[in-house]
């Protein structure tokens, strides 16, 4: 199910879940948003997100990356912003990984100085931005080559 083309099939398995009375969960909610996302469906990883949580299951940071990711493939920043704040209201913390890639989608949308924000902000949160964080920071700037070499100077301080 987890492959990028089976995302319709891997979804509506969900479906047939509830119509057989069979338990949706975080694995299988989590398969189809990985589905969604290795093929950028974005819209659908979405609704399986909201869906979980309309429905009381306990969405994890693995499934809301996944969901981001998606959204970021597809370029759907919009996407990306609600579902980083929407876990941002509710008790779901973001990690390092969900934190990179909403880093990663929005940036392409708000360049440079929302990056660094957002670089900051995984400081304050007490999250440790690694190489993978930096990237996706330098990566969005696009031509304001500034900004690169802010996220330079900020990984040399990190040590990395």
């Amino acid at each position: 199910l987890g492959r990028g083309q089976c995302w319709r099939e891997a979804s509506g398995c969900l479906a047939e879940f509830r119509q057989r009375g069979l338990e949706v969960n975080v694995v299988s909610c989590g398969t189809a948003v990985s589905a969604c996302d290795k093929a950028a469906a974005w819209e659908q990883a979405l609704a399986v997100s909201s869906d979980m949580l309309q429905r009381g299951v306990e969405a994890t940071q693995f499934v809301c990356s996944a969901a981001i990711s998606a959204c970021h493939k597809a370029a759907m920043w919009v996407g990306a912003r609600e579902l980083l704040a929407g876990m941002q209201r509710s008790t779901l913390v973001p990690n390092i990984v969900t934190q990179t890639t909403a880093m990663a989608a929005l940036g392409e949308r708000f360049r440079g100085r929302t990056v660094l924000w957002m670089l900051g902000l995984l400081r304050h949160q007490g999250l440790r931005p690694n190489l993978i964080s930096y990237n996706a920071a330098a990566n969005s700037c696009g031509k304001e080559w500034a900004v690169p070499l802010q996220v330079l100077e900020a990984l040399g301080e990190q040590g990395l």
